[in-house]
């Protein structure tokens, strides 16, 4: 989803290209070895903290950034 968020924003292959394979290059996170780790509690914390600053940065980028890129597939609405 994030891949089609960059090339909706951007109009550019490359971005999402780029973020896809880092993606693919990091992985899953380990959610099984949470409840095994020493710091049960700070490892599902940064977990979820983790989901919610990416979610939050993702929604605000999209609402309040000046249009940067010019894309034909995203039109800003300026007043």
């Amino acid at each position: 989803a994030y891949s089609s968020y960059l090339f909706m924003r951007t109009g550019s292959l490359l971005a999402p290209t780029l973020a896809h394979a880092f993606c693919n290059l990091m992985g899953l996170p380990d959610f099984g070895g949470v409840s095994s780790h020493p710091q049960v509690r700070l490892v599902a914390s940064c977990f979820c903290a983790g989901i919610i600053v990416f979610t939050t940065v993702v929604t605000l980028d999209a609402v309040y950034r000046p249009p940067l890129f010019q894309s034909l597939l995203w039109h800003e609405h300026t007043s």
